[in-house]
């Protein structure tokens, strides 16, 4: 609620008092700044505590201003103008010119009105409302209520403007059958205007009751019929004093195969023609197809019954009753004219409202194709610019494309140079392995070559040792008759002389000899494998160290090489017999030389024979003598 002295609109708007309050906003009577008059403030409220986001509420307000802008255009001596309208957030505001008399609710609670300003007052209405709903588009007031209705000293009915809605669910509340009183609005308004209201459970069961085309008329839009019920119950309420029965729970109890609770009128009141509640019966229908379908078809039947009931010269209740006039014929002339008139009238109405509804036609058809050509520039625009993000996206991919195509070539080329370095390499190796191969060969080569001339001298040297032996041998002497003597003898002065004889063990030189030869030719061979074995055994070397391959093979020599070369190195040693004579005194030991330059004997394989000693005779005594 406003308060009093806020200003509005920029300051154009300052408010003086608070005229009323409802369930959609309030009224207020303020002062317009610049056109330096009094106006009256209708204030709507959107959708209340309901949260709504910034581009609902610019819808809200859009739509106000569509319907605000073509209520300044109308002018009617039963409408209160519009003179200007604005939006403040979420409240939309109505500048109306000044009301001015009653509440026809004040009046209707204070006692039950005559039927003469009843009929008076649904004229005037049923005329503006004629007028709102031939607007192109109509115009639909949704809340004609007494507490929107003024009547002027003059006894002239107004209906307030304010009821432009924002929006079909500014009508959206919960309702609760048995509990609607606590809101006297919902007694106004007819059954497809509280639809939204309704529990999904309840809307089921009303739809089931219905046909197929009841239940389409209901789900419609609201129309003029809309209208028409709520004026039909504010005249019912005027006349009769009472309160409707909401349309909800009429629905519910015709449901359920009872009454209407709405009881007709002339029930109610004494003397009320039967004519003129029928009518107002029929408006206050709870479906909408059997309702009048224009306010000027409800003015027209409105008319002809308070001519019928004149014509019956019906007697009206206390309050109700007409000034009595007397019978003649020129009255009934006059009635039975103006009945004509009307009825021309009627079917001028008729004719009109059949060209508004083509003309309407015409317009929606318009309006519709209008919606589609903007649906189309529309859908057109997404088009475009779903197309040029196709474009953009295709645009991208195809770079993406060519940095990876790019990509690949790099990776071919750095692969092709990995694949020649790897053949590069594949080839140095080929190469090292050939001259390994071919070291090895030559080192085999060599080996043999050694061998064979290892095996030429131990030739040689075992005919040497055969020939040695065969100078060696002398005449044995008979151990029986001469036994190894192990005494110490004394010479010719007197000194003892140590003699050592040993038995002259029978040559087995030979035998010797060849063994150890065989051995060493075993030997000689085992080596030459080992050495085999352990060059193909070598891993690929290197690139970088392929030059070091060979040395190491010849630098890493086995057992068997060191053999063989002490075998070599045997063979350049001479060769001696010797036999050694220890004799006590003694001033030479005498020698047996060599018959050619002194060979190193090869080294002796087998158990040591012991040297042989040529025994000593006195005869070799006297000659040392």
């Amino acid at each position: 609620m406003l308060a009093t002295n806020q200003v509005l609109n920029g300051g154009r708007y300052r408010v003086i008092s608070v005229s009323g309050q409802d369930e959609s906003g309030g009224w207020y009577n303020a002062y317009d700044t610049v056109g330096e008059r009094n106006v009256t403030l209708r204030e709507r409220v959107g959708r209340g505590a309901k949260v709504i986001t910034a581009g609902q509420l610019e819808a809200l307000n859009s739509e106000f201003a569509i319907g605000a802008r073509a209520l300044s255009s109308i002018k009617h001596e039963s409408l209160i103008g519009v003179q200007d309208y604005f939006s403040d957030i979420d409240r939309q505001y109505l500048v109306l010119d000044p009301i001015m008399g009653d509440d026809l609710s004040q009046l209707a609670a204070d006692q039950p009105q005559p039927l003469t300003h009843a009929i008076a007052w649904a004229e005037q209405l049923l005329n503006a409302l004629d007028n709102l709903h031939r607007q192109a588009p109509p115009i639909i007031h949704h809340e004609i209520r007494p507490s929107n209705i003024r009547i002027t000293a003059n006894r002239y009915a107004k209906l307030l403007t304010g009821g432009v809605p924002v929006t079909r669910a500014s009508d959206t509340v919960t309702l609760i059958p048995g509990q609607n009183s606590c809101n006297p609005a919902y007694h106004y308004k007819p059954l497809e205007q509280l639809w939204e209201g309704l529990d999904p459970a309840s809307q089921r069961v009303i739809l089931n009751s219905y046909d197929e085309r009841s239940a389409g008329v209901l789900l419609r839009p609201l129309d003029a019929r809309t209208d028409l019920y709520a004026l039909a119950a504010t005249l019912y309420h005027v006349l009769t004093g009472v309160i409707p029965v909401d349309a909800l729970e009429r629905s519910i109890a015709l449901l359920e195969g009872k009454p209407d609770p709405l009881a007709p009128s002339a029930e109610l009141v004494q003397g009320m023609p039967d004519d003129v509640s029928d009518v107002l019966s029929k408006a206050l229908s709870v479906r909408r197809e059997q309702r009048y379908n224009s306010a000027l078809e409800m003015l027209q039947s409105l008319r002809s019954a308070v001519l019928r009931a004149e014509q019956h010269k019906l007697s009206i209740a206390p309050g109700f009753a007409m000034e009595p006039q007397e019978e003649s014929d020129t009255e009934l002339d006059e009635l039975e004219a103006e009945q004509a008139r009307l009825d021309q009238e009627t079917k001028k109405l008729e004719a009109r409202r059949s060209e508004l509804q083509a003309e309407r036609t015409q317009r929606e058809q318009q309006a519709e194709a209008e919606r589609r050509r903007v649906e189309l520039e529309r859908l057109a625009a997404e088009a475009e610019a779903e197309r040029q993000r196709t474009a953009e996206k295709l645009a991208a991919l195809e770079t993406e494309r060519e940095m990876e195509r790019a990509e690949e070539e790099r990776l071919e080329r750095e692969a092709e140079g990995e694949r020649q370095r790897a053949e590069e390499r594949l080839a140095e190796l080929k190469a090292e392995r050939e001259r390994h191969h071919a070291e090895r060969m030559r080192l085999e080569e060599e080996t043999r070559l050694e061998l064979e001339r290892s095996q030429k001298k131990i030739i040689e040297l075992s005919g040497f040792h055969l020939e040695l032996d065969k100078i060696d041998e002398t005449p044995a002497v008979d151990e029986a008759d001469q036994p190894w003597p192990s005494t110490i003898d004394e010479k010719a002065n007197g000194e003892p002389v140590l003699s050592l004889y040993e038995e002259k063990p029978k040559s087995n030189r030979g035998v010797a000899l060849a063994a150890g030869a065989g051995l060493l030719l075993v030997a000689a061979a085992f080596g030459i494998w080992q050495m085999t074995e352990r060059a193909a055994s070598l891993p690929e070397p290197a690139a970088s160290a392929h030059t070091d391959v060979a040395p190491a093979i010849v630098s890493e020599p086995s057992p068997l090489m060191e053999q063989a070369a002490a075998v070599e190195s045997s063979e350049a040693m001479p060769v001696e017999a010797t036999v050694e004579t220890t004799v006590a005194g003694s001033r030479s030991r005498p020698q047996i030389s060599s018959f050619e330059p002194k060979q190193k004997r090869p080294t002796q394989i087998g158990p040591k024979v012991p040297p042989v000693r040529k025994k000593i005779t006195v005869d070799d005594l006297i000659n040392d003598n």
